[in-house]
């Protein structure tokens, strides 16, 4: 017969192999990219509708503006629409001001509260065939819309994932905080580079509107974010869904600037999980999940027990080596530097915090912009 630790081990062990597969899958996917080469001159003819979503931005809203300006095909075949989500600074007035006698330029005020309906009015006023959002807060480069629209042509993509890269911060905590994001980006990428999409974000997509249009599930319209995540879900159902590795395509953002912003978004993020129907989704969460908890309970067993510590420097030890090499896969392509140390760090934390955070998507309500949300 087998012991109550044994058994407990043989678990751990399955669910490791599981896990590495997963991230060895993508980091094949990774290495394995293939560069586009096709005509510019066809990519210029689709028509794009830029969604920019806004609330109290008055400090980024002249660079949003000063960026799509910026763009090198910014031509008939674009319209830029802006849209106040109820904003309680200058923001609408500033942005207002900065685009007037600019024919490329809309903004509209959101009658309904939260980011969601201001996406959906500016999408509902939109003319062209394809829609790509844009946070308000990201910088992207002068070329941005020209390879999206490169990408969506020669990927003959519904749905199109792109990158959103955080900027490194200087601090050693930000720094294990930017190594999870990059892991984050690198996972997004894999899965939908391997046909299995786990997750995109919104803050940088490109997608066909008539997908939006026959997406009204209003079970998933009654959370207050992730919109992103569920149209994703609906694409991968009727669509085709595909992903941008071309650095020019990403946008960039900030980090959160505190422990309490941090913990907010990914209790936003928790929160908005439990409404999605997709059994990859679920399936990798539960396995990341109880994955977690078995690396938590294991290290709880060595500290009472006085066990062999070997088995829990070998379960980090081998989720770090596969973790690392997929960062590392990601982090060629974008040609960005990443910390070792700081993805330790944060491999070895990531239990903890994962654990904590998924219960308190069962009790707290996170904020965001000064607002309370639904998740």
């Amino acid at each position: 017969m087998y012991t109550l630790t044994e058994i407990f081990l043989f678990v751990v062990l399955i669910l490791s192999i599981v896990y590495a597969a997963f991230l060895e899958r993508w980091t094949s996917a990774w290495r394995n990219i293939v560069e586009r080469i096709g005509s510019k001159s066809t990519a210029s003819e689709l028509g794009l509708s830029v969604i920019i979503p806004f609330r109290n931005e008055e400090s980024l809203i002249e660079q949003c503006v000063a960026e799509l300006r910026a763009q090198l095909d910014s031509d008939s075949n674009v319209e830029f629409i802006l849209v106040d989500d109820h904003s309680e600074d200058r923001s609408f007035a500033i942005a207002q001001e900065l685009i007037t006698g600019d024919k490329r330029f809309r903004i509209l005020k959101s009658e309904k509260m939260g980011k969601k309906e201001a996406l959906r009015l500016g999408i509902a006023h939109s003319n062209f065939d394809f829609v790509v959002t844009l946070d308000s807060d990201c910088k992207v480069r002068e070329n941005w819309l020209s390879q999206i629209r490169r990408e969506l042509i020669f990927t003959q993509s519904d749905f199109l994932i792109l990158p959103v890269l955080a900027n490194r911060p200087k601090s050693f905590w930000g720094d294990v905080a930017y190594a999870e994001w990059l892991s984050l980006a690198a996972v997004t990428g894999g899965s939908a580079m391997s046909e299995g999409a786990l997750m995109c974000n919104g803050a940088n997509l490109a997608f066909r509107k008539k997908l939006y249009e026959l997406y009204d599930i209003p079970n998933e319209h009654s959370v207050s974010s992730g919109d992103d995540m569920f149209l994703m879900i609906q694409a991968k159902k009727v669509g085709t869904v595909s992903y941008s590795s071309n650095i020019e395509t990403a946008a960039w953002t900030d980090l959160p600037a505190g422990i309490g912003s941090f913990i907010s978004q990914r209790v936003r993020w928790a929160g908005k999980t439990k409404k999605m129907n997709d059994k990859s989704i679920l399936l990798f969460g539960s396995l990341l999940f109880f994955l977690q908890i078995m690396s938590v309970l294991l290290l709880i067993t060595m500290c009472l027990s006085g066990g062999n510590w070997l088995y829990f420097i070998g379960l980090i030890g081998l989720k770090l080596l596969f973790e690392s090499r997929l960062l590392d896969a990601a982090s060629r392509v974008f040609n960005i530097r990443w910390s070792f140390t700081s993805l330790t760090v944060m491999s070895l934390l990531h239990p903890f915090y994962t654990i904590f955070v998924a219960l308190l998507s069962l009790v707290y309500k996170p904020s965001w912009k000064g607002r309370k949300i639904k998740i």
